[in-house]
């Protein structure tokens, strides 16, 4: 099976999809069923993947997206794959080549008002129309949690046979693993709660920060870490989240350590006493995969698909309740020793189940069902 896969941005790549691309390209190559993998991502990540990769990416010129990718189709074309995958929920014409679209963003389709920014809201609007756009047009789609695939049926009533769910997976920690303490933490010696994730208002971080009073006034020795980056448009939220801090009198228990790298993120989901998911909605979030397997204590909302992806290894509170969010900190932090090598045990086999080999082996068996073939090929673990 001759497959393209095309990561269709307007710039470059987040986080999240540069690690999916790391680990997952060099797994297709290696795939039996794979007899050619031809790759093209925004021109700004060519050089970081191959450098990360070893392998032979390829891009499209900077007008093209301006253009509605019309370069790429044409090379994509003269290519004649058997199937084009596109793991962003953009869809091109590929001739008479099927196309698999993955969904794995989904603030601009729940929540794409979410408190933002009017400008940024036109933006999340019209990344919405794309996304919906792709979801129609593709032979298959590949959903990353039940909660996305569940979305897609029930609110765009797109059909279930042509979608399937294929989770993210995780590489589980072992000692040997590269750690870093945060440039922004080199003088801060209190036990933390640690979050991460862009600083954007589904985020929800108003519930850490509004928590916060009420967590130091039985913990006392706490304070909190936010990790993650804010985008110039989002700085009016992380103003707002200030304030908040500033007028519930605890500005100077919280940390804003920006965006975080893999060995940074690493130290502080060792380092820390809980790690909180606050976010109002998300796909399949890379940070929940990762806080289990580092064995973190969570305490996360119970908006969809948390619940679904840690199981019963956290503690939840509903979205917005501070006094309920600062009791299950207060709850989890109480656990004795047993009890928390439990909790922590208990989330590191929860990431187990989330392997990169199960996401590989079912992202093919997709591309296989797009092209109208049947036969099950395994790759070597």
């Amino acid at each position: 099976m001759h497959v393209v896969l095309a990561n269709l941005t307007n710039g470059g790549l987040s986080g999240g999809s540069r690690k999916y691309l790391e680990v997952l390209a060099p797994m297709l190559v290696r795939h039996p069923a794979i007899s050619r993998l031809d790759l093209f991502v925004p021109p700004q990540a060519v050089e970081a993947l191959h450098k990360s990769t070893r392998l032979e990416w390829e891009s499209w010129l900077h007008n093209d997206v301006s253009h509605g990718f019309r370069g790429l189709r044409r090379e994509i074309l003269k290519r004649r794959p058997d199937v084009v995958f596109i793991p962003s929920a953009r869809w091109i014409d590929c001739g008479s080549a099927p196309v698999v679209a993955m969904v794995r963003n989904m603030e601009p389709l729940a929540v794409p008002f979410a408190g933002n920014p009017w400008l940024e809201t036109l933006r999340t609007l019209a990344r919405r129309w794309v996304a919906k756009r792709a979801c129609r047009k593709a032979d298959r789609i590949i959903a990353v949690s039940n909660f996305v695939r569940d979305f897609l049926v029930d609110t765009w009533k797109l059909p279930t046979e042509k979608i399937a769910t294929v989770y993210h997976g995780i590489e589980l920690p072992n000692g040997d693993d590269d750690t870093r303490r945060p440039q922004g933490l080199l003088d801060h010696n209190h036990r933390f709660l640690f979050t991460a994730g862009s600083v954007r208002p589904y985020r929800g971080l108003e519930d850490a920060v509004g928590a916060m009073p009420q967590i130091l006034n039985s913990r006392s020795e706490l304070s909190l870490v936010i990790g993650g980056e804010t985008e110039p448009a989002m700085q009016p939220y992380r103003n707002r989240l200030q304030r908040q801090a500033e007028e519930l009198g605890c500005a100077d228990r919280i940390h804003w350590v920006g965006k975080l790298s893999q060995a940074e993120m690493a130290w502080c989901f060792r380092q820390c006493e809980a790690f909180l998911m606050t976010s109002r909605v998300e796909a399949c979030p890379n940070t929940v995969l990762e806080a289990m397997s580092q064995s973190c204590l969570s305490i996360s909302t119970t908006s969809a698909p948390m619940p679904e992806m840690y199981g019963e290894t956290a503690f939840l509170y509903r979205a917005g309740n501070n006094e309920e969010l600062a009791r299950q900190v207060d709850a989890a932090l109480g656990l004795d020793v047993a009890q928390r090598y439990s909790q922590q045990s208990a989330a590191r086999r929860r990431a187990a189940e989330f392997s990169w080999q199960r996401t590989m082996e079912e992202t093919v068996q997709q591309l296989l069902l797009a092209t109208g073939r049947t036969e099950c090929f395994r790759a070597a673990a």
